[in-house]
């Protein structure tokens, strides 16, 4: 089952906005089932993936508190996994952390803050945005979708009230920052 709008070609895309290049190191944050490992691995990746349930294709652990060292990564992704996490700031500085200097972060989710939010945490966190792209009805269709088939699964945290939007966005660490 496909656990996040637009699939596989959702974490292509990502993949080409961020303009990293095999056999870059990535870490998968709230990896899930571990598809998008599998896809990176395909692409001569060297990837892992990080969830708080494993089905043993991917390690288990927290992702807001990782066991790996400071910058032991070219990228790390996250789809669809730091809005439930329910401490976003806290999930975009442990990237930042395991990031080495320039590294990528290629994130995928949903936002019910403004826009001007986003830019606000990513570089309070030590990152600038090189790419960000509004893929908001793509969202939509998969949540729906996910509603007429039965699969919705509802979230650990609470769904503020309100419009939402959901962005695909490549931020690069800054390497002077902290």
């Amino acid at each position: 089952m496909i656990r996040h709008p637009g699939g596989t070609a959702q974490t292509k895309k990502l993949l080409t906005l961020s303009g990293i290049r095999p056999p870059a190191r990535i870490l998968d944050l709230g990896a899930g089932d571990g598809d998008t490992v599998a896809l990176l691995r395909s692409h001569n990746f060297d990837a892992t993936g990080l969830d708080l349930r494993s089905d043993g294709s991917t390690e288990t652990g927290d992702f807001l508190n990782t066991p790996y060292p400071d910058q032991s990564f070219d990228a790390v992704i996250s789809e669809c996994a730091m809005f439930v996490s329910g401490d976003r700031p806290k999930a975009v500085t442990e990237a930042f952390r395991l990031l080495r200097d320039g590294g990528r972060f290629l994130y995928a989710d949903v936002w019910f803050e403004p826009e001007a939010a986003i830019h606000s945490l990513l570089a309070h966190s030590g990152f600038h945005i090189t790419a960000m792209e509004d893929v908001t009805p793509e969202w939509q269709r998969y949540y729906l979708n996910c509603i007429w088939e039965g699969t919705f699964e509802k979230p650990a945290c609470e769904i503020p009230k309100g419009k939402c939007r959901y962005y695909l966005i490549v931020g690069e660490k800054i390497s002077e920052y902290k």
